[in-house]
């Protein structure tokens, strides 16, 4: 994640003091444009629709710049209104089925044209070209889900803060980027300063994590407190890293006469290179795999069902690099008194699978051990959202809430989908405990 100079920050700090509205900042190829935004009631859409006023950018040396003023030419004035009102045409036909396009894709990054048209009700070509405009949009990137527990890892989370004095961020980022077992890691405002997500085969093996940080890397030079303990997935999903895909190279079974078949926790040669090409492309062809690698006709696809069905690879899923979301945040609810959390099951369910109009609200969910009670990654749009978020879980007895603001991501990252919630556990609970009635029926995404 870009950090923006000091002098930028201060710049953008005036500017939202000076404007009525609210004023947004978007960084591309490491230039920070500035918007003004306000939302109005769209009767036909009958929902709230958000305009955005392009006012400038802000240089390097921190100086604001108003936007440039062109006026077209007279001969080109009807082409250019010509071409603005078909752009925006095109733009209305997306948005109106982009939500359905990111469920399918988030659903099955796989999906064939004829399946997602027939979600869309539109024509191949048609369904092909809103899906590439949408993907343009938000930056989409395909990749497969890997859940590395039945190859013996557990995950866990830590939750750092530095006493005295903080390490730099080239500091964290020498020490955590060459640990594989490290999936995610944030830096924070709030109770913790440092939040990692990692993997590690056993208590021993993370005791090594933990202790490599804080005697061997340059951490050591810090007074820090960590609280660490395992974490359930209950929601959602952290991708993991690249090195960590390239360590499983470990775990590759060679056939000796001790070991003429893999054992439980190893992978065969073709699983590995399967693993690796699906994790850098969700999209990629199977036979292009076979081809790299060697492999007989049809090798890489049965490799990729056998991960299917062993839970290593829980499909193709996509990620957002451009959600269009001002931050993350973590919102951790420590179970103080557990006869009166229970109480409050249903609408713990029906939190977790709140959306928003393009993407899911939470991220990520899961249950943790230090402190005990469950952590929400929420995608936040606005304060006023957070707000009424930590309003709600305020009205459930038996908790304490602490909140945590994303301020960087600077390993690994968060997945941002629009997961069919109608497939989620939670959901299922809601329909077979509480009586919810289900929808008439599920779109298939395969």
């Amino acid at each position: 994640m870009y950090r923006l100079p000091d002098n930028v920050v201060k710049a953008i700090d005036k500017l939202r003091r000076s404007h009525k509205h609210h004023i947004e900042v978007k960084v591309v190829n490491n230039r920070c444009y500035v918007y003004e935004s306000t939302s109005v009631w769209d009767r036909k859409r009958k929902s709230v629709r958000k305009i955005s006023k392009y006012l400038g950018r802000i240089g390097g040396d921190g100086v604001f710049m108003g936007p440039s003023k062109r006026v077209p030419k007279l001969e080109n004035y009807w082409t250019e209104v010509t071409n603005e009102s078909n752009l925006a045409r095109r733009i209305n036909n997306t948005e109106r089925y982009e939500s359905q396009i990111i469920k399918a894709i988030s659903m099955n990054g796989r999906i064939s044209s004829a399946r997602l048209a027939g979600i869309l009700k539109k024509g191949a070509s048609s369904a092909d070209a809103y899906k590439k405009r949408v993907e343009g949009k938000y930056s989409i990137r395909y990749f497969a889900t890997i859940y590395p527990q039945p190859l013996g890892f557990t995950r866990y989370i830590a939750f750092v803060n530095f006493l005295n004095k903080r390490p730099s961020f080239s500091e964290l980022t020498g020490a955590l980027s060459q640990e594989p077992l490290v999936q995610l890691a944030l830096l924070s405002s709030g109770k913790y300063y440092l939040v990692l997500f990692i993997l590690a085969k056993d208590n021993e093996g993370l005791n090594q994590l933990i202790n490599r940080l804080k005697v061997e890397s340059d951490l050591k030079r810090y007074d820090s407190e960590w609280y660490v303990g395992p974490r359930y997935v209950e929601y959602g999903t952290v991708p993991i890293r690249g090195q960590f895909v390239e360590s499983l190279q470990e775990y590759v079974w060679k056939r000796t006469r001790e070991a003429p078949r893999p054992k439980t926790g190893q992978l065969s040669q073709r699983e590995f290179a399967v693993i690796k090409e699906v994790y850098n492309d969700g999209n990629v062809d199977f036979s292009d795999i076979d081809r790299k690698y060697g492999f007989e006709k049809g090798a890489a696809r049965y490799s990729y069902q056998k991960l299917r069905e062993s839970g290593i690879i829980h499909g193709i899923t996509i990620s957002m690099d451009k959600p269009g979301i001002k931050y993350s945040a973590l919102l951790i609810i420590t179970i103080l008194n557990g006869g009166e959390f229970v109480k409050y099951s249903k609408q713990i369910l029906e939190e977790t699978i709140r959306d928003l109009p393009h993407i899911n609200k939470y991220s990520y969910v899961c249950y943790i051990d230090s402190p005990y009670g469950i952590m929400f990654v929420m995608s936040v749009y606005d304060e006023k959202d957070l707000k009424q978020t930590e309003e709600r879980f305020l009205r459930i007895n038996g908790i304490k809430l602490d909140v945590l603001i994303v301020t960087d991501v600077f390993l690994g990252s968060f997945c941002y989908r629009k997961f069919d919630n109608a497939y989620s556990s939670q959901y299922k609970r809601l329909v077979d405990e509480y009586g919810i009635t289900p929808e008439k029926e599920k779109v298939t995404y395969v």
